[in-house]
């Protein structure tokens, strides 16, 4: 819906280049009112090549594909809370429950981090 927004908005805002005008008032001369003094109508080629841009970009983004959902962070229990020492002392055998260590395979002491 916000690109549908978005696209009506930018044709909206760009709609002075669509029509020709250069950005220059006449001085009330009756045959141009938009101050078409012998130029070319239809703007500027930067402006022509910035508006295909804007409305390239606008419409392939319709087509778009959603964005892939960010997996969550694994969430880590607070050391020291009641289901860190339940959580520790069920998951390593030799977890101490005094200093929040347990001994790993390794042959070194870690603490417990869930």
């Amino acid at each position: 819906m916000k690109t549908i927004i978005a696209f009506i908005l930018l044709i909206f805002l760009c709609s002075p280049a669509i029509a020709g005008w250069d950005g220059h008032r006449t001085s009330g001369h009756p045959s141009s009112s938009w101050g078409d003094h012998g130029h070319h109508r239809g703007g500027s080629s930067f402006d022509q090549g910035l508006l295909g841009g804007l409305l390239g970009g606008a419409i392939g983004g319709l087509f778009a594909p959603a964005p892939e959902p960010v997996p969550e962070a694994p969430r880590h229990l607070a050391p020291w809370s009641q289901e860190w020492y339940d959580s520790c002392d069920s998951t390593y055998k030799s977890f101490d429950a005094q200093t929040g260590y347990y001994n790993g395979y390794d042959g070194q002491r870690h603490f417990c981090v869930l």
